[in-house]
């Protein structure tokens, strides 16, 4: 691969590891409601979906790293 290709790699997987952090943070922020009414969930239901999009495509730019 190129140094061009390796490094667009790389700032993609940046990229989907800060969306996968801050889905995460999102998710534990909707949950963790100390004494508040908890999120509907539906809501909880699709950041799930969306941080295990993101962590799938993470996973995925690494094992094509690595090939």
């Amino acid at each position: 691969m190129t140094e061009i290709k390796v490094r667009a790699i790389r700032d993609q997987e940046e990229q989907a590891r800060d969306e996968a952090v801050s889905l995460y943070a999102e998710l534990h922020a909707q949950l963790s409601a100390d004494g508040e009414i908890l999120p509907e969930p539906v809501v909880v239901l699709g950041l799930a979906r969306r941080l295990t999009k993101e962590l799938e495509c993470l996973l995925g730019m690494k094992t094509k790293e690595r090939n």
